[in-house]
């Protein structure tokens, strides 16, 4: 298949040179006079003050500009008490959101799932930081928000603030294991033209690393051979602001391609390999007078091709979607708000393993409304899709209600309960051998309460969140052998997971010291209360610890920062029966040490990392390690100088 990414990347030179030609004199003459957008574009907005009572978790965007050379799957598994399964640095790596599988979960860019419709999933080793600028980790179902499959949670990304001064950043990566990034960032406000964010990025790495096998006595010592990884991408987000109009438009494009080594308890060299292309545009406009009026495009075409040997044909996929959506929020008098809208949307998929290209189309209307009076806020909000390949076309209503209590200056009670639901996925309905177009979708019940609590505390900043879930899923889709020798998808499962969740941060600024120290803990029991296989009965989920956690320590002086991260799960099974093999706990620490100074009039960072600064033995995949202690040193630059100043 021909790659949209190698055409796009074809002009990165011409968007490089528009971009700073653009900020001429005469161009950057005018910031004084523009409207700076101080929005930050994360798409979680879209959906605010609706999503009352929701559990959520933003990162600083100090704290992820450490992370630009690396992935989402890095941010999550150091920062929060996410499960995650990397199969190894060079595989997929997929996240589990309150005790519920990847399909279970959403990555929403733009105020639109990314999610593949083939799998259902996101993989977050394809999910680089140098394209995102702002991440918030929001959990509880809000399929009435968002759609199917947003029922233990979503991740939601953007392009984060847009820019209020001209800036070029380069950045350079050395690394162990053969690792060498690169990336260039141009950004210049919005003055006569729009404002421009415009990211170029390749990554590369051998991953050739040694571990211990831990299938033999004694954890035999082998080397990670046919692991390397190696992709190019770019990102160009413009803004502009005319009148009561903004617009916005998202381009992302990039390429990726990863060995695929063998299991650990083979000794023989792996042969298969993976390459994803992905190229997306997101167009939103919006009208702000008394109320805002939304229209959001998203088009998106995946090519994924996977070689099981070098002269093997490929198994190739390519997904095309089209999502348009349009919504109004009203004011109504004081203390009400009311939107409504429409999403249309088309997924076409040509895989070599379906009989037939597939196209389904699918619509969604949804309302939503909320209030707010002294101390008591409250939402609601009702989807109704219609699916034209699913079992009964138009699927059940899915409400969700809200409510939030201020009982003090600092202390915040609040309530969430919603419907929730997941389609089947294209494969699981086209696969061949195997699938059913006949599938249920899955539906059920998530239920929360919690409270957030900020108060001042040893003379900083405290914040305090405690979370209580309940969440039942019905119809569940289990993966079955046939008797013709091959395996077959159905509504065979219902799964309850029930848990708790606690996050604890203090930060404080005093002179040029600031320290920021963050905890979090999660206790999930997920479990399969009904099944076709009775040993599967109140199992914990596959690879779904009882116990996740994860702590952070920042302290800064001046331009100089040093942080320290933890985090660790506990005891998983590599199946879903008492017989299936046990994997054990693990934790894992990395440092960040940064030092920033200025060499001829231009900013230059240096930051050193630390990866799993304990040498911990990490598999958490079976037979999928991850590398030991290992290093890397980033090397940025700022440029600012070489546009001439703004100001008069």
């Amino acid at each position: 298949m021909s790659s949209p990414t190698v055409r796009f990347a074809r002009l990165t030179p011409i968007l490089l040179l528009l971009a700073l030609a653009s900020a001429s004199p005469r161009a950057l003459a005018q910031l004084r006079d523009s409207v700076r957008l101080d929005t930050v574009r994360l798409s979680a907005e879209r959906t605010r003050p609706f999503g009352t009572g929701l559990s959520r978790q933003s990162f600083e965007p100090a704290m992820l500009a450490r992370y630009a050379p690396l992935t989402l799957a890095d941010v999550l598994a150091e920062q929060s008490a996410v499960v995650l399964r990397p199969y190894g640095p060079s595989g997929i790596a997929v996240m589990s959101l309150r005790g519920l599988t990847a399909n279970h979960s959403g990555v929403v860019w733009g105020g639109l799932v990314l999610n593949s419709p083939t799998t259902g999933q996101a993989d977050l080793h394809t999910l680089p930081m140098a394209a995102l600028g702002a991440v918030e980790l929001q959990l509880g179902g809000a399929a009435a928000l968002y759609g199917s499959s947003v029922i233990g949670g979503s991740v939601i990304v953007g392009s984060g603030l847009a820019p209020s001064e001209p800036r070029v950043q380069a950045m350079g990566t050395v690394g162990s294991f053969g690792r060498m990034d690169g990336q260039l960032r141009v950004e210049l406000p919005e003055g006569r033209g729009p404002s421009v964010q415009l990211g170029l990025w390749s990554q590369s790495a051998r991953n050739d690393f040694a571990y211990a096998d831990q299938s033999q006595a004694g954890g035999q010592r082998r080397k990670r051979e046919h692991a390397a990884t190696w992709g190019q991408g770019l990102t160009l987000n413009l803004g502009r602001r005319i009148g009561a109009f903004q617009l916005d438009a998202r381009l992302w494009a990039q390429r990726q391609h990863r060995q695929l080594p063998s299991p650990s308890t083979d000794t023989r060299p792996g042969t298969a390999t993976l390459a994803d292309d992905a190229l997306r545009l997101n167009v939103e406009a919006q009208r702000v007078a008394r109320g805002v009026t939304a229209l959001r495009l998203l088009i998106s075409r995946e090519d994924q091709a996977y070689r099981a040997a070098p002269a093997a044909t490929p198994s190739a996929t390519r997904v095309t979607s089209l999502v348009i959506e349009g919504e109004h929020r009203q004011p109504m008098g004081r203390h009400h708000r009311l939107g409504v809208g429409l999403q249309l949307r088309r997924d076409a998929a040509d895989v070599t393993n379906y009989a037939n290209p597939i196209a389904q189309a699918r619509v969604e209307a949804f309302a939503l409304w909320a209030w707010q009076q002294g101390r008591w806020s409250a939402d609601a909000a009702l989807r109704q899709a219609w699916d034209e390949r699913a079992d009964t076309r138009w699927l059940e209503p899915v409400p969700a209600v809200g409510l939030r209590y201020r009982a003090g200056r600092a202390l915040h009670l609040r309530a969430h309960a919603a419907r929730v639901y997941r389609l089947p996925t294209l494969n699981e309905r086209y696969w061949s051998p195997g699938g059913r177009p006949d599938l249920r979708a899955e539906r059920g019940l998530s239920r929360e309460l919690g409270l957030d609590w900020r108060p001042s505390l040893l003379k900083g900043a405290g914040e305090f969140a405690l979370t209580g879930y309940d969440i039942s899923l019905a119809d569940g889709v289990l993966w079955l052998p046939q008797p013709e020798g091959y395996w077959s998808p159905e509504n065979r499962q219902v799964i309850r997971s029930l848990g708790l969740e606690a996050r604890a941060r203090w930060r404080r600024t005093w002179g040029a010291w600031a320290v920021d120290l963050s905890l979090s803990y999660a206790y999930t029991r997920a479990a399969i209360t009904a099944s076709a296989d009775p040993r599967e009965r109140w199992q914990q989920l596959f690879y779904q610890p009882l116990h996740a956690g994860a702590g952070a320590l920042s302290i800064r002086y001046r331009r100089s920062t040093l942080a320290l991260q933890q985090s660790g799960v506990g005891a998983r099974l590599a199946g879903t029966t008492a017989e299936a093999p046990r994997l054990p706990g693990y934790a894992q620490a990395s440092l960040h040490l940064s030092q920033g100074f200025v060499l001829g009039g231009v900013a230059v960072e240096a930051l050193l990392r630390v990866h799993n600064l304990s040498e911990a033995a990490l598999e958490p995949v079976a037979h999928q390690p991850l590398p030991g202690r290992h290093f890397s040193l980033t090397l940025s630059t700022s440029l600012n100088p070489l546009f001439p100043s703004s100001k008069k």
